[in-house]
């Protein structure tokens, strides 16, 4: 899991090396979002997920499976299920350029990372909540930010193919 989210990290990273300011700024299409929109998304929404540890509850069992958490990471890194984004994670120009969206991300994704290594053994003791999928354990919603990642990263290639 702490690989998922390393690797996604670096794909984000990866995908948007030798665009231009313009590049990141333009929409593929009317209504759709641009590169800058898309990473500014990533960025507020690793934190509005991350936030979802901040209540969360130790159970005495584990709260769910790694295989259900590795079949949602599939599922939302494929981009099989499109949802609708929370109005707080929708892109609102919050950053002015692609840079200070992707510094914001690499933090946030740094502090996530750091939270996964450090409770890594309570992880699916966890009981968090995902802003969109609900309760779900530690070490899921871990997943889903990963999968997450992976499924913008996929929509970015596709813009600049």
């Amino acid at each position: 899991m702490m690989q998922e989210l390393e690797k996604s990290r670096q794909a984000l990273a990866e995908a948007v090396v030798g665009l231009t300011d313009e590049q990141t700024r333009q929409a593929p299409a009317p209504g759709k979002s641009s590169i800058l929109d898309i990473v500014e998304h990533l960025a507020v929404s690793e934190r509005g997920m991350f936030s979802g540890f901040a209540a969360a509850q130790t159970m005495d069992t584990p709260f769910g499976s790694h295989a259900k958490a590795a079949q949602r990471f599939e599922a939302v890194g494929a981009g099989l299920q499109a949802v609708e984004a929370p109005e707080a994670a929708r892109p609102t120009g919050r950053f002015s350029d692609l840079k200070l969206a992707l510094a914001a991300f690499d933090a946030s994704r740094r502090q996530t990372i750091d939270f996964a290594i450090q409770n890594e053994a309570r992880l699916d003791f966890l009981a968090a909540r995902h802003p969109v999928a609900g309760p779900c354990s530690g070490y899921k919603l871990l997943m889903i930010m990963a999968g997450h990642t992976v499924r913008h990263t996929k929509q970015i290639w596709a813009i600049r193919s």
